[in-house]
This record gives structure tokens, C-alpha cells and sequence, in this order.
């Protein structure tokens, strides 16, 4: 995302992406192929210009229950732990235990769903 800021309620959160959003241009780009040739998103308008989520995109965006999982504040936190780690403030190894363990419980929460 481009411009997030108006998605994030964290004052912190807020001034790490004020700038520079979420992930590059690149990433994003890489993001949004992805999920058109997944059958999530499609192009419309004039050169393609505008993304439209498809039924298949919300159908899966509505299964997920965990609000946090489908939160900008979530991708923010991340990158914000990213700089901390960058500048030697916190552990890499501690950063991805958290990642691992918050998405094995959010595989859990969703496979106990189905």
C-alpha cells in the first residue's frame, strides 16, 4: 500500500510509514500480479488503471476471522520491527518467533474453522 496512514490508529505506526507506505514499489507490484493471476483481483478502467476484487478475492478476505491478520496495523508493526532490527534495537531471531507463532495460530484459527 501506497498511502496506509489513514488505516492505522497507531501514532508510532503512523510515522513509520508516513513516507514510504508499506513494502516498495517493486514488492507491490510483484503483490498485485500475484493476486490478479490468483483470480483475487482484476484490472478495469481506462489502461487498467483500477483494481476490483472478485467474489473469489472476497470470498477469501471473508473466511479469514482474524481481524488482526487482514489489518494494515499488522503489515505497519511489522515494518516497524523491521527498522528496530536495522538499527540493532531488537533480535531478529525474536522478530521471527513472533511471526511464526502468530501465523501458526492463525493457520489453527482457520483450519478449526473449516
Amino acid at each position: 500500500m501506497k498511502n496506509p496512514r489513514g488505516h492505522v490508529e497507531d501514532k508510532t505506526l503512523k510515522k513509520v510509514i508516513q513516507d514510504k507506505g508499506i513494502g516498495t514499489d517493486a514488492t507491490r507490484a510483484k503483490l498485485i500480479n500475484d493476486l490478479i493471476d490468483r483470480g483475487y483481483v482484476r484490472r478495469e478502467g481506462k489502461d487498467g488503471k483500477y483494481l476490483v476484487t472478485t467474489s473469489q478475492g472476497r470470498d477469501l478476505v471473508n473466511i479469514i476471522e482474524n481481524e488482526l491478520l487482514k489489518s494494515v496495523e499488522l503489515t505497519a508493526d511489522w515494518e516497524y520491527k523491521l527498522e528496530k532490527i536495522a538499527a540493532g534495537e531488537i533480535s531478529k531471531d525474536d522478530f521471527m518467533k513472533d511471526v511464526i507463532k502468530f501465523l501458526i495460530r492463525s493457520i489453527e484459527e482457520i483450519k478449526d474453522y473449516y
